[in-house]
């Protein structure tokens, strides 16, 4: 979910991920915000690289994305594999 966008605050509350614009360090400070979130993706407005942080500690820098979309897919499979990787989700 865009971190940015007009949701109501109970939607950020519930996401599992959540994704926007700003400086790589919101990453972190979104995961503190939002207990139940496990992964934060943030973009630079400057260049498009995003940064991801994830619950437990990690930050994984992601590259660039060209606009919003790019953005919710390019979070969508870093969170997929991040299920992968710890045995939860399928084959």
């Amino acid at each position: 979910m865009d971190f940015g966008s007009d949701v109501p605050e109970v939607w950020r509350e519930c996401a599992d991920v959540l994704y926007g614009a700003g400086e790589p360090a919101l990453a972190a400070e979104m995961l503190a915000t939002y207990p139940g979130c496990l992964l934060v993706s943030v973009r630079n407005r400057v260049d498009g690289r995003c940064t991801a942080a994830v619950r437990g500690g990690g930050r994984i820098e992601t590259g660039r994305v060209r606009n919003k979309r790019e953005h919710a897919r390019a979070a969508s499979a870093l969170y997929r594999l991040l299920l992968l990787s710890a045995g939860v989700g399928g084959p």
